[in-house]
């Protein structure tokens, strides 16, 4: 772990309150547009670090946590919006059987 300076600090705000912001630099909440005195009294109170990612771990959940009725109602609902609703609808049919002893039955 490496802890930040000030400078590094005022820029992660900057960066952040721009994001969350739309990129709108007219902001009243954008970073450079709160008071000075402001940022002077939050500055001291707030730590900005960096971490090493060193490993990852991937969970599914993809509505394990369902009845068998209800876990083929949300494939049928997300198979219906296309896109990469779809795709995650295919992933989830993927794992029925593992979880349910069974295919996917379509709702359609």
């Amino acid at each position: 772990m490496r802890f930040m300076g000030e400078a590094e600090l005022v820029d992660i705000l900057r960066k952040t309150s721009l994001h969350f912001e739309g990129n709108r630099t007219d902001s009243q909440t954008a970073y450079d547009n709160l008071p000075e005195d402001y940022q002077k009294e939050l500055l001291p109170a707030i730590v900005a670090f960096e971490v090493e990612v060193e490993e990852i771990d991937t969970v599914f959940k993809l509505s394990q946590n369902r009845d068998e009725e209800s876990f083929h109602n949300i494939v049928g609902k997300l198979e219906a919006q296309g896109g990469e609703a779809k795709g995650v609808a295919e992933e989830m049919k993927k794992r029925a059987d593992a979880l349910f002893g069974c295919p996917h039955k379509s709702n359609s």
